[in-house]
This record gives structure tokens, C-alpha cells and sequence, in this order.
């Protein structure tokens, strides 16, 4: 949806991956990522942004011998941007977070998943320039 000064959108998606090594279903690969969904929404208003984006990812149980399962998690991100020009220069003034739910997120893709997981509840700012 959009309208002379901004636009408003939505986001769904989705994925799920299963792999084999001998083509059956019972030896799976090593390091699959588990089924995931995400729902998001942007609105962009002149030169504001704001992005808020919900993602599930399950647990992963489908493992390789002598690898070990995951759990799954929920996360929330969110985004809120000011973009300007100022001479020939592009300024953006920004605030992030990320794992908002703070949720313990370990990828299962990782190599260090069961040593160290993705950091806790993060929130940063921060000033870009283009020139």
C-alpha cells in the first residue's frame, strides 16, 4: 500500500530443508538449518523507516550421527531509520534491536552452537554517512 509520502508492507515467508545423504530420509546431513517462518511489516513515511519483523524457527531434530539436536526460538527485530540528504551526502540516523524476546538462539548451522549461542537482547544506534 502506498500513498504520495510513504508505503506500507507486509512480509511472509517460510522454509524448510531435508537432505539425505543415502536418499532416504534416515541419514540426514549435518548441520541443516530447521523449518523456519517470519512475518514483518515496513512502513516508510518521508524520510522515516520503520521495520518490525517476527521470526519462529523450530527445533531441529533431524540430526547427523554424533551431532547434537537444537532448540528451537522465537525473535523479534525491529528498525526504525531517518534518511537525509545533506549536500551530496546520504545521512542515516538509526536504532536497532535484535533477539528482542531475548530469547537463547543457537543456529544450528553453527559450528560453535553448543559452546557459545547468538548473543542476548541487543540494541544499537548509529549515525551512517555516504559521501
Amino acid at each position: 500500500v502506498s500513498w504520495d509520502a510513504g508505503a506500507l508492507s507486509f512480509s511472509l515467508g517460510a522454509d524448510l530443508i531435508r537432505a539425505a545423504l543415502s536418499g532416504t530420509l534416515d541419514d540426514d546431513l549435518p548441520r541443516l538449518p530447521p523449518r523456519r517462518w517470519w512475518l514483518g511489516v515496513e512502513l516508510e513515511q518521508n524520510e522515516f523507516v520503520f521495520q518490525l519483523t517476527y521470526r519462529k524457527t523450530a527445533d531441529q531434530n533431524n540430526v547427523s550421527p554424533g551431532e547434537l539436536a537444537s532448540d528451537g526460538y522465537e525473535d523479534v527485530s525491529a528498525y526504525l531509520g531517518y534518511h537525509s540528504m545533506f549536500g551530496n551526502s546520504n545521512i542515516e540516523v538509526f536504532v536497532r534491536g535484535t533477539n528482542l524476546t531475548d530469547d537463547e538462539q543457537r543456529y544450528h548451522t553453527s559450528f560453535i552452537k553448543d559452546l557459545a549461542p547468538q548473543p542476548g537482547r541487543t540494541i544499537e544506534g548509529g549515525i551512517t554517512i555516504r559521501i
